[in-house]
């Protein structure tokens, strides 16, 4: 499903209404890591995007993919 969705909130409001096992905040993005094709430890790949991740956005990242 490719919907997007308006959301009139912060984003630390609304990450915390998210479920942490299925998302994880990069920067000013909120994903959904089951949507992450790659990632290495400059980028997470969702299709042709390429999301920065900085070291601790990083070890967030892996630590729950590992989860998954």
């Amino acid at each position: 499903d490719d919907s997007s969705n308006l959301v009139l909130s912060t984003m630390k409001s609304f990450e915390t209404t998210l479920n942490r096992e299925k998302f994880v905040r990069v920067h000013n993005l909120i994903i959904n890591i089951d949507k992450i094709e790659r990632f290495n430890s400059k980028f997470a790949e969702i299709g042709n995007s390429k999301i920065p991740l900085s070291r601790n956005k990083k070890e967030d990242l892996a630590k729950a993919l590992a989860n998954t």
